[in-house]
């Protein structure tokens, strides 16, 4: 008798023959039934000429920095905001390093996805563009915008200690002074802010908030072209969202304690509710090793135009 329930709920869930639930393709499922197209990253040798690593080699940190709000450089370098960036690396001499060109580094990933979003609103260049770089840690992906020729790169974060680790990889890759940083509260301070911005990135930040159509509408608020939207997901195919409380003296989570991590459906659906049209889908380069996280629906990065 249980070998009869058994074999009729498998015929139920997937039919006969069909694939384990595993194998699916998730993303495009949601992708589907939401109407969203997805963007393939360009081929890796194009990218290369367009966007280098900050650091190719591992570069010492200045000795003469002065340090506020870390004691020291190994406090300042080896943490999770400028571990989720570069290697660090400490020398025999005692010498403080980072290097974002090491085998799956963000630079190789994420870094070509933001840039095929780019690509797609922008025509790949960001000359004479304005960006806010909301929750931008520790800046990484200011200095890439300046780079690419932003007119004005604004990099904010809630944590006031990314500030001192802004100032100092903005003074070791020579940064230019369009390229600052400020600390703003992401869950209640948006709607401080009064400028726009033609490009707005928010990547890694919707999770750290509770309230995110309101996070949605402040995005939108600020934004004159298009969004960047990037972060961790509940890895559900509908509309519910995850709870989960944080830890708010690790510089890479939530000063408020609670989070929320959304489904790339709620993602989408809120995104739309707040304005936002011609919502797409960035894919994780499909020539690098698979991703646990972006290739399943643990992580995902979209981009909207106002």
């Amino acid at each position: 008798m249980k070998r009869v329930v058994k074999k009729a709920l498998s015929k139920m869930v997937g039919g006969a023959g069909a694939a384990p639930i595993e194998n699916r393709d998730r993303i495009q499922e949601v992708c589907d039934a939401m109407s969203v197209p997805r963007i393939e990253p360009m081929p890796l040798a194009e990218f290369q000429k367009v966007s280098s690593p900050l650091f190719p080699t591992p570069t010492p940190i200045p000795a003469s920095f002065e340090w506020k709000a870390f004691p020291n450089a190994e406090a300042g370098a080896f943490n999770k905001s400028m571990q989720g960036y570069y290697q660090v690396d400490k020398t025999e001499d005692g010498a403080v390093t980072l290097f974002d060109a090491y085998e799956n580094a963000w630079y190789w990933s994420r870094q070509r996805m933001i840039l095929a979003a780019v690509q797609e609103m922008f025509g790949g260049s960001l000359e004479g563009k304005t960006m806010i770089d909301i929750g931008c840690s520790s800046g990484y992906y200011c200095f890439h915008a300046d780079r690419l020729g932003a007119a004005d790169v604004l990099g904010i974060d809630a944590r006031p200690e990314h500030e001192e680790q802004f100032r100092l990889v903005h003074g070791m890759v020579h940064a230019s002074e369009r390229c600052h940083y400020r600390h703003v509260d992401m869950e209640f301070g948006l709607e401080q802010l009064s400028d726009t911005y033609d490009l707005v990135s928010a990547q890694g930040v919707m999770y750290h908030v509770f309230d995110h159509p309101r996070f949605c509408r402040n995005l939108y608020q600020l934004t004159r072209h298009g969004l960047i939207l990037e972060g961790a997901c509940s890895g559900r195919t509908d509309e519910y969202c995850r709870p989960m409380l944080e830890n708010p003296k690790d510089l890479r989570e939530s000063i408020h304690g609670p989070v929320l991590y959304p489904s790339l459906r709620w993602m989408i659906e809120v995104m739309r509710w707040a304005g936002f049209r011609d919502v797409r889908y960035i894919n994780f380069p499909s020539d690098l090793p698979p991703s646990k996280h972006h290739d399943t629906l643990w992580r995902a990065m979209l981009i909207a135009v106002k």
